[in-house]
């Protein structure tokens, strides 16, 4: 996979603002796909309360992955812990990523501390985090666009309790779509003591997004053809109330399906290409599946 070294220009004038991300290459960006899986994908999450989503990290041309264990809720986002070979972070209190609802121009921030685990040393820092709402605007992917998405700057800092002159700060872009608990795309700076810096980033696998306000589970229920050309049919055994939503949370469909349904056919054809939510609620279970239209 061709992989980019350097961010593309960031346009943050106009009115409406427009971010232009159409040209990024898949999910490829700076070398790593990004996916966010349920705990239960990821059995050793367990040894961390809390966590509700996983977000791993594979790297192009390297071995082994990097897991993030996340708690999410409606109103923040915490890393508790982020799992990678060689080195493994623990963080406490959780270390924030987002938090929700941000106010425009005015920053939140939280402290934190962490301990860095290698196979020859254990590493003690503290530092603080500080996330402002720049603004929102429609963002361009390669995958669809998203109206009202918004733009968060982060700054970072973490600083070694053992040798205060080892010390980083980390600049962060992201920006986020509606409803969505993790960034669809992020920009990462890390500025190091001695002047130095280097530059990370990703664009999320849309068809891994799932939203904050509700967990789901697993029936028997799926969806296909994927990707479809507008004509969607979909296996609701036990039916259930079906809403269909866009990736910045529009709703372009909602149904009451009887329980002696077992398939129902959509045309979604009208609608332009990309990544779509079905979502199917019954007897308290929640079933979350994802449509690509191309």
């Amino acid at each position: 996979m061709r992989s980019l070294q350097e961010v593309p220009p960031m346009p943050l004038d106009g009115i409406p603002t427009i971010w232009p991300f159409v040209e990024l290459i898949g999910n490829d960006l700076f070398g790593a796909t990004y996916t966010v899986l349920e705990p239960s994908a990821v059995p050793w999450s367990m040894a961390y309360p809390g966590t509700d989503r996983v977000l791993r990290r594979e790297a192009d041309e390297e071995t082994g992955d990097c897991h993030v264990l996340l708690d999410i809720d409606g109103q923040r986002g915490l890393a508790l812990a982020s799992v990678c070979d060689p080195i493994s972070t623990v963080f406490s209190p959780g270390l924030l990523v987002a938090a929700y609802p941000l106010e425009q121009g005015i920053s939140v921030t939280r402290p934190y501390c962490a301990t860095s685990v290698s196979p020859t040393s254990l590493t003690p820092y503290c530092g603080e985090v500080e996330m402002l709402f720049v603004g929102s605007g429609l963002l361009q992917l390669p995958f669809g666009e998203f109206d009202d998405a918004r733009l968060v700057r982060t700054r970072q800092t973490k600083v070694d309790q053992g040798d205060p002159s080892d010390s980083t700060i980390t600049e962060t872009l992201s920006w986020f779509a509606r409803g969505m608990a993790y960034p669809l795309l992020q920009f990462v700076t890390l500025n190091y003591a001695n002047g130095s810096r280097t530059r990370s980033g990703w664009i999320l696998d849309e068809t891994s997004v799932v939203g904050f306000q509700e967990r789901t589970t697993t029936q028997k229920c799926r969806a296909y053809p994927v990707p479809s050309d507008g004509e969607v049919f979909l296996d609701l055994p036990g039916g259930g109330e079906l809403e269909v939503i866009t990736m910045d949370g529009r709703t372009i469909h909602r149904a009451s399906i009887p329980s002696s349904a077992t398939t129902v056919q959509l045309d979604l054809g009208a609608y332009p290409p990309g990544s779509y939510h079905a979502i199917l609620r019954h007897q308290g279970v929640v079933e979350h599946l994802v449509l690509i239209l191309e």
